[in-house]
Order: C-alpha cells, then sequence, then structure tokens
C-alpha cells in the first residue's frame, strides 16, 4: 500500500490528489469475528481509511500487566485485516481517548495510584468533572509522563510493525486527543504548582515570565506587582477589572499554558519516533473555536504534525445548535481557513456520522447537509464518527453499555439510512476528484489575528479598551463574515502576522479592528496600504499592542485619528447612500481625523461622525468605520456590499436570494458552484457566477430550487451534479 502524504492543498497518494475518507470502527466494540464484515462495509461506502482509539485503560488494566493479545483486543489482528482489504488505518494510541470510556481512556490504576498527577485549579484544588466522565491530569507531571513513556514503549512498536513501509495498513497516528479540551470543558487550565512552577523561583511559569518581561521590576511594573521574589510572581485566572495590568497578568499564562501543551506535544512527537513511528503524526483541535490555540503547537512542532479539526453540530440537547446551521457552517469555515492559514490541508477528524444522545436525533438529511457545506468551505479529509457501533467492554462506558451512537452500521452489523447519507457523499467525492485540487476562487479578503480568537469573549472596557480583542473575534465572525456571505460576496480568511497578504492588492481586506493589535500585525496592514492596498477596518483602530503598551503605528499612519465611545444618538446610522443602518454593536466617534479624510458615515440623530476614508500614500484607502453589528438586517449587506465596491472589489458571484450562501470552487480546469440552504423551509434563486477559469464568462443557474436543509453542487457544463437530499439514495440528480 502506498504512504499518505499532504501538503497545504490537499492529501496525495503518490502523485495523486485524494480525498482522506475514514470511518471511526473500534475494534475493542466489534467482536472479532465481525471485523471482516464492519470494514467491507466501511470499503463499500467508499471510505479509504480506518480510525480508531487504541485505549490505554484495556490494554493495561492493571499497572504493569499488558494485554495485547486477547481475540477482542488483538489490534495486530485487526490492522493486518486493515491491509489485507486494503484499508489504511489510522491509529489512536493516546494517552488520553475520551471516546465516553471510563476515565477518558485512563487506566483507573494511574488516577488512584498517582492522585498527584491531577490538574489543579489556580485555587489548588482538583480539576475534575462532576460524573467523572472526564479526569483531568496535568500533561507535563512527571509521574504522568513517565507512566505514558511506559505505555508508548509497550504499544508503539507493535503499530510500528503495520505501518505501510512495513507492509501493513498503518499511514498515521495520533497523538493524545482533543488536547486541552478536557481543560477547557472544565472551565480552567491548569495552574499544577509542581509542573508549572507557580509559587517557586524556579520552574517553567518563573522562566516564562521573566523571557516574556525580562527581570523582577520589568515583570512588576508589567503587573502593576510588589512581588519581592519570583515565588510571588503569580498567575490571574480571570481579570474582573478594567486594570491592563491585571488582564496582562491572564494572558500572560494563557500564553504559558498554550506553550506548555507544545512542550507536551513535542514530546510525545519525540517517544513517537524514538519507537520506530515514521508515517505522519496527526491531532484533533477538539472544537472549531478552539483551531487557534495550537498556534504554539503548530510552531514548536513544524513539519512533524498535521492538525485536523472535530466539527460536531449535535451532541445533546444543550448543543449551540441540532442541526448544520448558519452558526455551525460559519464556525466550520473558520476553523477550516484558519488550518489553511497554519499550511494544512483542512482536515475534519470527527465528523458526525450518528450522535452520543438519541434524542435530538442525527437524521440522514442533516448530516448530507453537514458533509456537503464542509467541502463546500474547503474540506479535504473527512473521518465519520462513529462509522460502526458496538458495546463497551464492560466497566468502561461512562454514557452507555451498547456504544451505538445512531451509526450508520449498528452494534449488530444492520445498516441504517445515515449509511446511505455516508455512501452517497462518498460516491459524489469519487465522480469528482478533481475537487481535492480545487481552491476557493474569492473576490474579497477578511483578516484575522489569532490572539483574537484566544481571548475571553467578555472583559470590562474603558477608554483604554474600547473594543477587547475577544469581542473584535465575535464582530469578525457574526458581523464581517456573515454578512459577506448573505451579501454572496466570497471571502478568504488572511492571518494579519503572515506578511504573505501584504503584496496582494488585487481584492479588499477587511479587518475587525480591536483596541489590541500585534505591532507586527500593524506594521503588515500599512505595508498593505504603501503597496496599494484597500483596507476596511472596522469599529475601531488599534492604539495597544500584543502585551497592552502603546502602539499606534497604523493610527500615526493613517493622521492620528483617535476614537471615543459614542452614546449619543439612535443607534441607526447613515453610510454613504445607505441610511436607516441598525447598529447593534457599539459605536465609536472619531474626535481627531486627517484634514483630508472624507466623512462617510454619521449616526442619524444627533449626528456624530462614525465614518471615515482615508487616502494613503502608494495608492491605497483606508475605509475606517466606527461600528460593529451582528447580521440581522438587509441594510448591513447593503453597506458592506456598497464599500466593498467603492474599495475596488469585483464579485464572483450574484444572487437574489441572500438567504442562500454560495462557494465556487475550482482547480483552474474545472468550476464548481456549491449552493446551501441552511433553513428549515425551501428555497429558490436565480444565480450567476464568474468562471473561474475564464474571468470574463459567467454562467447562470435560473430558477434554482433547494429543498429544506440541503446542498448543491452545479458545474457550468453539467448544471446540477450533485444534491445532498439525492444523496440518500444513492443517485445523484442530473439537471
Amino acid at each position: 500500500m502506498q504512504p499518505l502524504q499532504f501538503d497545504s492543498l490537499s492529501f496525495l497518494r503518490g502523485q495523486e490528489r485524494i480525498f482522506l475518507i475514514g470511518g471511526e470502527i473500534h475494534y475493542f466494540r466489534v467482536p472479532p469475528d465481525q471485523w471482516a464484515s464492519r470494514l467491507k462495509l466501511l470499503k463499500e461506502a467508499g471510505g479509504n481509511c480506518v480510525c480508531t482509539y487504541v485505549p490505554w485503560l484495556l490494554h493495561e488494566p492493571e499497572e504493569g500487566t499488558f494485554i495485547l493479545d486477547e481475540p477482542a483486543l488483538d489490534v495486530g489482528r485487526f490492522l493486518k485485516l486493515c491491509a489485507e482489504m486494503g484499508l489504511w488505518a489510522i491509529v489512536r494510541p493516546g494517552p488520553y481517548q475520551y471516546s465516553e470510556l471510563l476515565n477518558a481512556g485512563l487506566p483507573g490504576w494511574l488516577l488512584e495510584n498517582y492522585p498527584q498527577v491531577n490538574a489543579r485549579r489556580i485555587d489548588g484544588s482538583p480539576l475534575v468533572w462532576p460524573n467523572g466522565m472526564f479526569v483531568s491530569v496535568s500533561y507535563l507531571h512527571p509521574d504522568f509522563l513517565r507512566l505514558t513513556r511506559r505505555w508508548y514503549k509497550r504499544i508503539l512498536p507493535l503499530l510500528a510493525a503495520h505501518q505501510v513501509d512495513r507492509g501493513g495498513a498503518v499511514v498515521a497516528a495520533q497523538i493524545d486527543n482533543e488536547l486541552m479540551g478536557v481543560h477547557e470543558w472544565l472551565g480552567s487550565w491548569d495552574y499544577h504548582p509542581l509542573v508549572t512552577g507557580i509559587g517557586h523561583e524556579d520552574g517553567n511559569w518563573p522562566d516564562f515570565v521573566r523571557r516574556r518581561h525580562g527581570d523582577l521590576a520589568a515583570i512588576n511594573a508589567a503587573h502593576d506587582s510588589k512581588a519581592r521574589t519570583m515565588a510571588e510572581v503569580l498567575p490571574l485566572a480571570e481579570s474582573k477589572t478594567d486594570s491592563l495590568a491585571d488582564l496582562r497578568r491572564v494572558m500572560d499564562y494563557r500564553d504559558f499554558y498554550f506553550e506548555q501543551i507544545s512542550q507536551y506535544a513535542l514530546k510525545l512527537i519525540q517517544w513517537m519516533r524514538e519507537e520506530g513511528i515514521t508515517v505522519p503524526l496527526v491531532h484533533n483541535c477538539a472544537s472549531p473555536y478552539m483551531t487557534g490555540y495550537f498556534r504554539e503547537t503548530v510552531e514548536r512542532c513544524s513539519g512533524q504534525l498535521l492538525l485536523g479539526a472535530d466539527h460536531y453540530y449535535n451532541l445533546d440537547l444543550d448543543w449551540d445548535q441540532n442541526q448544520p446551521s448558519p452558526k455551525y457552517a460559519s464556525k466550520c469555515l473558520m476553523s477550516m481557513e484558519l488550518l489553511r492559514g497554519y499550511g494544512f490541508p483542512p482536515a475534519v477528524f470527527e465528523m458526525p456520522s450518528g450522535s452520543l444522545s438519541d434524542w435530538p436525533p442525527i437524521t440522514p438529511s442533516d448530516a448530507a447537509c453537514a458533509y456537503g457545506l464542509n467541502l463546500a468551505m474547503g474540506m479535504k479529509g473527512v473521518n465519520y464518527y462513529v462509522f460502526a457501533g458496538g458495546e463497551n467492554p464492560a466497566g468502561t462506558g461512562t454514557t452507555c453499555d451498547v456504544y451505538d451512537y445512531g451509526a450508520p452500521v449498528s452494534p449488530a452489523g444492520d445498516i441504517r439510512p445515515l449509511y446511505a447519507a455516508v455512501a452517497g457523499f462518498n460516491r459524489f467525492l469519487d465522480q469528482h476528484r478533481w475537487l481535492a485540487s480545487a481552491e476557493q476562487a474569492t473576490d474579497c479578503r477578511i483578516g484575522y489575528s489569532l490572539d483574537q480568537s484566544r481571548h475571553p469573549r467578555k472583559l470590562p472596557v474603558d477608554q483604554q479598551m474600547l473594543m477587547p480583542p475577544g469581542e473584535a473575534w465575535s464582530f469578525m465572525r457574526k458581523g464581517l463574515m456573515l454578512t459577506t456571505l448573505c451579501g454572496h460576496w466570497s471571502p478568504q480568511m488572511v492571518d494579519l502576522a503572515d506578511e504573505g497578504f501584504v503584496k496582494d492588492t488585487s481584492r479588499p481586506l477587511m479587518v475587525a479592528g480591536s483596541t489590541v493589535m500585534a505591532a507586527q500585525e500593524q506594521r503588515h496592514l500599512v505595508q498593505y496600504l504603501q503597496a496599494g492596498g484597500k483596507l476596511i477596518l472596522s469599529p475601531v483602530v488599534p492604539t495597544l499592542d500584543e502585551r497592552y503598551r502603546e502602539c499606534r503605528i497604523l493610527a500615526d499612519f493613517l493622521g492620528g485619528v483617535e476614537q471615543k465611545r459614542c452614546s449619543r444618538g439612535a443607534p441607526l446610522a447613515s453610510v454613504g447612500e445607505i441610511g436607516g443602518v441598525l447598529i447593534n454593536g457599539a459605536l465609536f466617534e472619531f474626535t481627531q481625523r486627517p484634514a483630508t479624510a472624507e466623512v462617510i458615515a454619521r449616526t442619524q440623530l444627533d449626528p456624530a461622525t462614525i465614518g471615515i476614508r482615508v487616502q494613503t500614500p502608494g495608492g491605497g484607502s483606508a475605509t475606517l468605520l466606527g461600528f460593529h453589528w451582528r447580521q440581522s438586517r438587509r441594510e448591513h449587506e447593503r453597506l458592506l456590499s456598497q464599500t466593498l465596491l467603492q474599495s475596488g472589489g469585483r464579485p464572483i458571484i450574484e444572487c437574489d436570494n441572500p438567504n442562500l450562501w454560495t462557494f465556487v470552487r475550482s482547480d483552474g480546469r474545472q468550476a464548481m458552484l456549491f449552493i446551501l440552504n441552511l433553513f428549515s423551509s425551501p428555497m429558490d434563486a436565480s444565480i450567476r457566477f464568474r468562471d473561474p477559469t475564464r474571468p470574463e464568462q459567467w454562467h447562470s443557474t435560473p430558477s434554482c430550487k433547494l429543498s429544506a436543509m440541503e446542498v448543491q453542487a452545479w458545474t457550468p457544463d453539467a448544471g446540477c451534479v450533485w444534491r445532498s437530499s439525492s444523496s440518500l439514495s444513492g443517485q445523484a440528480l442530473m439537471i
């Protein structure tokens, strides 16, 4: 079997660009005499890869006693069978497993005999889930690392023997599982004093703070503290004041924690390599909104780790959405664009093909819609979780005895309606393999700062912090992004820390401005304007750098603009020719602007200047809007379209129904239009789109009709080639 490779665009098998299509089948939950039938069903559904956990708690039930060859736990035999059937395999040996296993897959003896490894809250109390479903260890605790190393020494050589370079099926191995997820869900980072060095003169935390700020005097100045020794330099878990010093302490520990995670990830990578694992190493981000947490890990493990994400839309009643809604879609788009920004082919390592809860249900039509929207937004790899259900080994389940999951294949081996949704989507991928090489055709860009995604959503604000970074991140997703999609613009996300975007001035760049922006990112925006770029920035121009120190690089370049919070008038504004624009976010008045600046937006009552346009040296222009919004009204789409057009934007899609979202993907030779209806009522529209392979040629899709919760795919030559609803019967609709 050929190895699995990847680059920034897609996965590869030899020279062929392919979709990675995995299905989760747990050998330890399926009777060995049924392994072959489950694998056969996966292959017949279009899968090319099997994914499975290798649970530590099952293979070392008592300390020092390893079970590796009992029939029900013979992972080697399972992997041999995968190879015989021509299926790749991705193995996940932990140490964490989750998968609703007891102790998240960690052995019970580890937690009973070594309670010192438990993670700690800032007050020193253990970090535990009330019902015991999740157990939080301190990743870098020396005892946990020692025991993990011993586990790796026993299990990894067995897995390595089944790698593709030795004639086996294993093409990738995962380090740990959903790093930081357990801490995120429990509401606290790990503050274990032994691991972190908090309260000590030396250790990881004191070393980090010294590297960031300097000597003790500099640290005290940064934290507005009076520490006499490094042992007295303490972090904060959250900032409850508007003090920038307190916020600096919170963010210092956040960055320290993420650095600790990167050290742990690298250690696992090194151990895997030492034990003979030569295939690519992967990891799954626990949630779309956590992708930005992995910046340090991606940098530290550069070239050694592929990051993907989990994209669930419904696991129980309290989930943010119980269908693949616009909110879910926007999270998926953000997640995959950030993965692409890291340099990875966007991969969803856990895509729902069932649910932890029987109610609300995962229906075949909803699932097919979710698969289609993820593809439209750039997905190049998918792993259906779970593909086949099964029984938990006795005493190891936390939610049930039978891990049914409502999967496409039941624990008894029965085929369910979800199977058709999976198979129909996989069939579409096989019929249009060129999509593995495709990229999105775009007509505008949205710049993002990863720091914004890592900030608390709510922070106390004052005139020093008009717009906190977390609020700006929310505006970027719920305002700029959603309004752009409803207006049928096609945005590309670009990382403001990557200077690669600076020289591309062909499309306008929109930025959700926060009071805080890294000095490097401000310099990049200045360089972009100097190159002739067209910038649209809202709602505030940054005045602080990433360490919350005064930094006016961009503000000074724009003529020394100043803003203050505006409390006058009604929440309606006039922007250019568009009146009655609802400002359902904060308003900021320009109190100082260049004499040459053009006023383009005012509040409608007791007028205050809340929007200006500044021409910059080099032919660039900056449109500064002193307000932000959540997408809710047609005026939001009109004001953004007007601004993009005035900034030189050329739309590539025209659609008369703003409730449908559209994406065009092309490999330079072919093009496909995706149309998304993410609502529970049928929709219709007339759509025109510019051909990326021949930019002056437009194609029309008149009288396009979509069922509720449906994704359609159109090509210029064949018309509609796929509907998510029609895939349920395994048939592709041709028009």
